[in-house]
Order: C-alpha cells, then structure tokens, then sequence
C-alpha cells in the first residue's frame, strides 16, 4: 500500500510539472505575439527616416503596413505549426498501425499522440490569450472575419479591399477610413492619397486640363476654375452595398457602371472635392491627397450602413502624371490602375455609425517640444528637423498641406 501510495504521489506531481511548465510555455508565447502585435502603442520620437514611404517606394521595396506583415508572418507560422501537427498524428498513426501487438511500439505512439496534442493546446491557449488581449486594448481582433463588430456579412460587405496590392505597393498609399473601419460618423469626409501627383480631368467634374500637368491653362466648363470643385463621379463611386447591382455587361466598363449604379451612389447633389498642392515642377516621387466631402450625412441615424468605395480603373478611369519614355520634359498620362473588372480598379468598405462627429480634433502633441529659452544651445534644434503636429483624430490632409520652396507655402500652419 505505502509503495502504490508513493508511486500515485510521483506520477501526480509529475503531471502538476507537467501541466504547470506547458502553462509557462502558453504565456510566453502569447506575450510575445502580444508584443509583435501591439507596436501602435508605443510612441517615440521620429525623424525625416521614421516617416513616410517615399523611401522604400524609391528603392522598390515593399511598403506593406509593418502590422499587415507581421500578421502574415503569424498567420504563415501557425500554419507551418497545424501541418506538422497534422504530420505528427499520421505519423503516430502509422506506428499503432504497424506495431502488430509490440507494446513498445504502442507506446512510442501513444507518446507522440500525447505530445502532439498538448502541444496544440498550448497553440491554442496562446493564440487565444493574445486575441483576447489585443480585442479588449484595441477593439480589433487578430481571428480573420471576427471581431470589431464584423457580424455575418455578404462579399459585398466584408472587411477588405481588392484588388489588395493597389493598397500601399501600388498606387495607394493610404486611404480614410481605412479598409473595413467600423463605427465611422456619418459627417466623414473620405480621402485617399495617390504616390503620384493626379490627371485632375479625371478627379473633377467636367474638368479640363488640356492635357497638360501645367494648371495654368486648366478651365471647368470653359470659364475658369472655381475654388469649390464638384467629385467626377463616373470614376469615383460612393455606394452602400445594399443598393448595389449585379456584374451585366460586354466590357468592363459597362460591368462596373452596372455594379455601381447612380439610382444608389453619391451623384445627386454630387460631393465636393479638395486636393493637395504640388509643385510646379513634375515630380514622379510626390503624392497627392484628394478629400471626398459628401453633400449631405451619409448612413441612418437609427442603424449602422455599410458603404463602399470604388475606383474605377483602365483606360477610361483615374490617372496619374509618371515620367514621359520620350526625351520630352513633359510628363505622360497614365492609368493609375492596371487592372479593371465589374468592381473597378479597387474598392474598399467601411461601416458608418448612426452619429454625427461635432468635436473638432485638437493637437496632442507636437515636434520640435516648445522651449522657453530658444537661445540655450541644448534647446537648438537641425536646420533639418522634422516638424510634427499630433492629433487626437484624423484630420483633412487638404486644410494643412503646401509646398515648401520658391514659390510655395502653407495656407493653414
């Protein structure tokens, strides 16, 4: 009896080692995921290099969001990790299989199937730890198609964009509100910012541009241009998915127009537009904000809608000025999206809420710190340094932007 007491003792403190080593094992590998996933919430100070893509794009590196590539690099472990785990049980399989009665054999692989399976709780413990973190921190979740208020939805309703390489390695490099952004007010404005400078016959409406990057020469109805400017809206569509329409038609333009009808999107009054000054000079490396303005609140004060945007594509779409294969100075048209199908060239949802943002954003913080003796050499900053100015919120890229140099400018700042 005391022999058989002893052994029990044994085996359960081992299997207590046991349990509480995997349980070590879980929180550390959900810590680490957490700090991978989590890098928005640690803030420093940033220089000219911290900034921007314009580097990267020079250089024809990728410009992905470092989140969106951490995430894949995850998504591909956990993936690499379930095939072997798959792996691992074939194989124990094949040993109980082939043991014909060799208890040693059984053993192995009733050992291998143990294993295998505390290890994939610990997999999922891990996993689910860090999505639970990081849904209660940020409101997002890590769980593809869960979370951040994403219920049951259609293809036409769900949280991505498409084509997805148009969004930061192509012609995009930022748009708001963001791809699948929930709770969005209704008074937004929607703005996307082109890496290179925008054919405006094909952002305004009945626009005239002759042709030529020069503005000088550019009229709106054969008069000249007013300073409110009306959104083309044959190229740029605003829709809420309910009220899109099926894929009919011989050509993709004739598709898209179907897909996007003007009975449900934005046309009628038609949204006003601004966009960011550029330099007189053609420069193929600067990019071009445009903010969408709707006429009138978009959504329901009594339930969430989700919208759409899309952009159409191809030869009769949005372009962009790129660097002329002549020796001609003057820069060539270019279409901004290669592709074009029913749903253009990309389009991205997002979900309004049922309120109206009134609360002006405000600075949080800004770069250079002020000082209060600018002539104390400690307090003297590079004629080169970076100047930042922190929101609490998204603002309208068009009411702070200029052109610093001979000539240019900043109307706001």
């Amino acid at each position: 009896m005391l022999g058989r007491y002893g052994s029990r003792n044994q085996l359960k403190i081992g299997s207590w080692l046991h349990i509480r080593n995997a349980s070590r094992t879980s929180v550390l590998v959900a810590f680490i995921l957490l700090i991978l996933f989590l890098p928005e919430v640690v803030s420093a100070q940033m220089t000219t290099s911290d900034v921007g893509l314009d580097f990267a794009t020079a250089t024809g590196l990728a410009t992905t969001d470092i989140r969106v590539f951490v995430g894949r690099v995850i998504n591909a472990f956990f993936a690499l990790l379930g095939f072997i785990v798959v792996l691992l049980y074939i194989y124990a399989g094949y040993l109980w299989m082939t043991a014909r009665g060799d208890a040693a054999k059984v053993d192995q692989a009733k050992k291998v199937i143990t294993n295998t399976t505390i290890g994939l709780i610990i997999m999922i413990m891990a996993y689910s730890i860090t999505a639970f973190i990081i849904q209660a921190l940020t409101g997002h979740s890590i769980v593809p198609g869960a979370g951040g208020g994403d219920r049951g939805r259609e293809w036409g309703e769900m949280p991505h964009g498409g084509p997805t390489g148009e969004l930061g390695n192509g012609i995009i490099e930022y748009h708001y509100p963001e791809v699948g952004q929930i709770d969005v007010p209704r008074n937004t404005n929607i703005s996307i910012t082109f890496k290179r400078p925008l054919v405006l016959s094909t952002v305004f409406r009945n626009y005239d541009d002759a042709e030529t990057y020069d503005i000088a020469d550019d009229t709106v109805d054969g008069g000249a241009v007013p300073e409110v400017l009306q959104l083309n809206t044959d190229n740029f569509k605003i829709i809420a998915v309910t009220e899109l329409g099926g894929m009919d038609g011989s050509s993709p333009d004739e598709r898209f127009d179907t897909r996007y009808p003007d009975e449900g999107a934005l046309v009628d009054p038609p949204p006003t537009v601004r966009i960011t000054a550029v330099a007189a000079a053609f420069d193929p490396l600067e990019g071009q904000t445009i903010t969408i303005s709707p006429a009138l609140p978009i959504g329901s004060p009594t339930t969430d809608v989700v919208y759409r945007v899309a952009l159409r594509g191809g030869d009769n779409g949005i372009k962009v000025w790129s660097p002329s294969d002549t020796e001609s100075a003057d820069p060539d048209q270019q279409n901004a999206f290669t592709s074009m199908n029913a749903d253009g060239g990309y389009f991205w949802p997002f979900t309004t809420g049922t309120m109206l943002d009134l609360t002006p954003p405000h600075i949080t913080s800004v770069v250079p710190i002020p000082v209060i003796d600018p002539s104390r050499p400690a307090d003297v900053v590079p004629r080169n340094q970076l100047l930042q100015i922190y929101f609490n919120e998204a603002v309208d890229p068009t009411t702070v932007s200029g052109i610093i140099g001979e000539g240019g400018g900043f109307t706001n700042i």
